[in-house]
């Protein structure tokens, strides 16, 4: 796999879409077979034509559902976070057709969310029935079965985002050191776009099982050992040879949050471990020998704070990888 750097064609949508605020998104612990659109989603998003796209570029547009105006007088620059992250993502992949991306102000969840609109059957595989999320496959196929309707949702809790994250000024360079105790918004952004990418599935959270719907994700199909007893591990060939090894996946057996500290290079963080991370991230945070590549990692289970600085991470090859193992197109 060679990494270039390129330029991402962006559109901004800068829309405020009222009639869309009662369009529900896809619930990712249903079936993959009942993960479809709603009514309302099919008549309200009406995106603006998309740009004619090339295979060598990640191209996609952002639409913003904000009816309230919650995003202030920040909008603009949350959104220039946002386009910094797909740019971040667009280092390693690329597409055969634009992602539509919707961005909605939902204050009753915990914090942020990415996922893709919905899944479609793949294949089946050892006796289940593969789906793979819209967003991958649209990038690899270049088809587009629902071409009104969003291919990713992004969820902005805003309180919590002025709580907890910080909006670089500068997004473009990121260079500005971030506030202690503060994550920067672009790593939020790159973070849940990571999800709606294919860091995604349907096993049991806390069992690793497979539903009884018999589904599961391509991220889940390349995984073993998934069971309580077990340590599961993500096995795609480039993840093998840009880890090194397989590359572990984060699964916590205790039943809530938990507190551990880290001495890496010296220099000591803090991290927070929580079952709700389990098989959709990568990093195991228990062994002495694990690799700073998972620790520190934009896809891992627990992101790692030390106490002088706050925290900034970027798209690495491993995170790009691993979406490469599960068919996303990569440089």
């Amino acid at each position: 796999m060679t990494l270039k750097r390129s330029f991402t064609k962006v559109l901004i949508l800068a829309a405020l879409l009222v009639s869309f605020q009662n369009g529900a998104p896809v619930d990712k612990s249903v079936s993959p077979l009942e993960a479809t659109s709603s009514p309302e989603d099919t008549t309200a998003f009406k995106p603006r034509p998309t740009p004619v796209t090339t295979t060598t570029e990640f191209n996609y547009t952002v639409t913003v559902d904000d009816p309230q105006n919650s995003l202030g007088a920040d909008r603009d620059l949350i959104l220039k976070n946002l386009q910094a992250a797909c740019q971040d993502w667009g280092r390693y992949i690329y597409g055969k057709a634009p992602i539509r991306i919707l961005v909605r102000i939902n204050n009753d969840q915990a914090r942020f969310s990415g996922a893709s609109r919905t899944s479609v059957f793949l294949k089946t595989a050892n006796g289940h029935n593969v789906f793979e999320d819209i967003a991958p496959y649209k990038l690899r196929t270049g088809k587009d079965p629902e071409p009104r309707l969003p291919d990713i949702y992004l969820d902005i809790n805003v309180n919590f985002m002025r709580q907890a994250y910080w909006i670089d000024p500068q997004p473009e360079t990121r260079t500005l050191p971030v506030p202690v105790g503060k994550v920067d918004l672009v790593t939020v952004f790159a973070h849940e776009l990571g999800h709606a990418l294919g860091f995604n599935g349907f096993l049991e959270r806390s069992t690793g099982a497979v539903p009884a719907h018999n589904g599961i994700s391509v991220f889940d199909s390349l995984m073993y050992e998934t069971n309580l007893s077990g340590s599961p591990v993500f096995t795609g060939t480039k993840t093998l040879s840009a880890y090194g090894s397989k590359l572990p996946v984060t699964f916590f057996t205790f039943p809530d949050s938990r507190t551990n500290t880290y001495s890496i290079a010296g220099v000591n963080y803090v991290a927070t471990l929580h079952p709700s991370q389990n098989l959709t991230h990568y990093g195991r945070y228990t062994a002495s020998n694990e690799s700073e590549k998972s620790l520190q990692g934009l896809m891992g289970g627990a992101w790692l704070f030390r106490a002088d600085q706050g925290l900034r991470i970027r798209v690495s090859n491993l995170d790009a990888a691993v979406l490469c193992d599960i068919g996303v197109p990569c440089r």
